[in-house]
């Protein structure tokens, strides 16, 4: 069962309506029975680089390995690699410099692809989630220990104090605050907005992957959280958010077909 089938539920459901024995398995695992998964990428240059002798340099293949789960509950859906992680990958590679030299702080990192992919870039990352032991395994068997710290932080919790310290306890924003597959209930939709009004990072990024389901009530088909999203974004963000073009895919190797993706852009000031 894929995650289109399993999560057949009303728009406006919460996750307590969610069957959370039912096996949900990501795209990126259809026909795979590994549990550790391999990417590449080659670190292109925005500008030609030539060498000493005037010869153009052929980037080289980074390799990462990434463990995971396949079939979950879908209370343990991050411990599988999702595409909109993998599309986040592929913004960061089409131009290294949004996060090379900066600080990242990733909410819901999962498996940690998209956390690694940044550090390997130059980034001084921070990636949270609840799944912290998959998620630092990733992070040490990619070399990235040095420059990928691992935080707990479960934005599904109703005490706002339990994840409000870790935000707080860095003197200067952030300079770039992702996620990635974060959107697919209306009550963890809106939980995700409380934590992102709290992040001091000076700019947002968001990656969607619309999944379409039939809806019942309305008889039509439509993509679960998605709407609960663009409210929210309305509601906080009226005149700092905007879409951004998805990028070419980058990182090798998945299978986008069939897919719909968004970017979004949330912009903050710190004066």
């Amino acid at each position: 069962t894929n995650f289109r089938t399993t999560m057949l539920c009303e728009e406006g459901a919460s996750s307590s309506d969610f069957d959370e024995t039912a096996a949900v398995l990501s795209e990126v695992h259809v026909a795979s029975s590994k549990k550790v998964s391999e990417f590449w990428f080659a670190v292109e240059s925005v500008e030609d680089v030539e060498d000493e002798d005037g010869d153009l340099v052929v980037p080289r293949r980074q390799r990462i390995r990434i463990e995971h789960s396949l079939a979950t509950p879908v209370s343990e859906v991050g411990k599988q690699i999702w595409r909109g992680g993998l599309v986040l990958c592929d913004w960061y590679l089409e131009d290294p410099r949004r996060v090379e030299g900066k600080r990242v702080l990733e909410l819901g990192a999962g498996t940690g692809i998209s956390a690694v992919v940044a550090a390997r870039l130059g980034a001084d990352v921070t990636a949270t989630d609840i799944y912290l032991d998959l998620l630092r395994r990733n992070v040490e068997a990619n070399g990235c220990e040095t420059t990928c710290a691992v935080a707990e932080l479960d934005w599904a919790r109703r005490e706002k104090e339990t994840w409000r310290s870790l935000l707080e306890t860095s003197p200067d924003p952030y300079d770039l605050a992702v996620a990635a597959d974060v959107v697919y209930d209306d009550e963890l939709t809106g939980r995700f907005f409380d934590v992102l009004r709290a992040v001091k990072a000076r700019r947002v990024v968001v990656c969607l992957e619309l999944r379409f389901n039939f809806e019942l009530e309305s008889l039509s088909v439509r993509a679960h959280g998605y709407r609960r999203f663009q409210k929210e974004c309305r509601s906080h963000f009226p005149q700092s958010h905007k879409m951004l073009d998805v990028p070419p895919q980058r990182l090798h190797t998945y299978d986008r077909h069939g897919a719909k993706f968004e970017l979004w852009e949330f912009l903050r000031c710190f004066c």
